[in-house]
Formats: C-alpha cells, sequence, structure tokens
C-alpha cells in the first residue's frame, strides 16, 4: 500500500514536471517568434554605458549601411546627420542617464550621406549598483512618413500663397 502510494506520487510529480517543461517550452517558443518579429521590424542598438555601440540588428546594418564591424565600439555620432542642436542630444543624454525612458524623431545620415528619420526609444538598464550600464535604442524607419509632412507643408504653402495672390 504505502508502495502504490509512493508511485502515485512519483507520478504526479512526473506528470507536473512534464506540464511545466511543456510550458517552458511554448513560453521559450513564444518569446523566440516576438523577438524575430521585432528583428524584422526595429531598428535595434544596444551601447554600453558610455554609448559605444555593442550591438547592432540586421535592420540597423541594411538602414545605416555599416556592417556590424565598422559600427561596433563607436557611438551614434557617427549617423550625427547635422539637422538637430547639439542641446537636443545633451537633453537626451541627461535624461536616459538619470533612468528615465527617451521616446522622439531623430533624422540620421547612413553611410553613403542618405538622411533618414527614426522614431526612437532609448531604454536604459541598470546593474546592480543602481547605475545605468547599457542602453537599449530600439526605432522605427519613419522616412516615408516625414517625406509624407514635407509634401503637405509644401501643398499648404503653395496653396496659401495662390490664395493670397488671389486677394
Amino acid at each position: 500500500e504505502q508502495l502504490c502510494a509512493a508511485i502515485e506520487v512519483r507520478a504526479r510529480c512526473a506528470r507536473r514536471m512534464v506540464a511545466l517543461q511543456s510550458g517552458l517550452q511554448r513560453g521559450v517558443c513564444e518569446r523566440d517568434h516576438e523577438h524575430r518579429a521585432l528583428e524584422r521590424h526595429a531598428i535595434v542598438s544596444v551601447t554600453d554605458r558610455d554609448g559605444a555601440i555593442t550591438y547592432v540588428n540586421d535592420r540597423f546594418c541594411t538602414v545605416t549601411g555599416y556592417c556590424r564591424g565598422e559600427i561596433h565600439g563607436r557611438d551614434h555620432r557617427l549617423l550625427n546627420s547635422g539637422m538637430h542642436p547639439e542641446p537636443f542630444f545633451e537633453d537626451m543624454w541627461r535624461r536616459i542617464v538619470r533612468g528615465d525612458v527617451w521616446r522622439g524623431e531623430i533624422c540620421n545620415r547612413s553611410k553613403e550621406g542618405r538622411p533618414y528619420w527614426v522614431l526612437a526609444t532609448i531604454t536604459p538598464f541598470f546593474d546592480d549598483a543602481g547605475e545605468p550600464c547599457q542602453y537599449v535604442c530600439m526605432c522605427t524607419d519613419i522616412t516615408e512618413v516625414k517625406a509624407q509632412e514635407t509634401a503637405l507643408e509644401t501643398l499648404l504653402d503653395t496653396t496659401s500663397a495662390a490664395a493670397e495672390q488671389q486677394l
């Protein structure tokens, strides 16, 4: 009787273990799918606490024209288009260093000199001492949206000028 009870307990534990392993495998598979989808959509870069790039994804390389070897260890100033004043970046750094997530539009320049726009979210991550140890930047390419905005502004200016001439 005790042997049967012990066997039943072991069988229940084994079934629970199989269920847990199955759930864990399902979770890992789901995270892998999410990661692959994110990698295809987002332009991702990771820097150390000093801003040196430690990781970029394939989409980053495609959009910027830089290969990983060219960008690793460099900072994002390499992509600076000159469109934003220095206080823009100083404010961004001030915010992420103190632990805030920063979100905004940035005009960068590719290796070939082509400007491109991104909507960026920069998230700081901290070490055990509470100090920033890395920054993860996830961007969406909004170059086409910015081109459409510019075209609409031009059309509006042209229409306004024509209306003024009519008066």
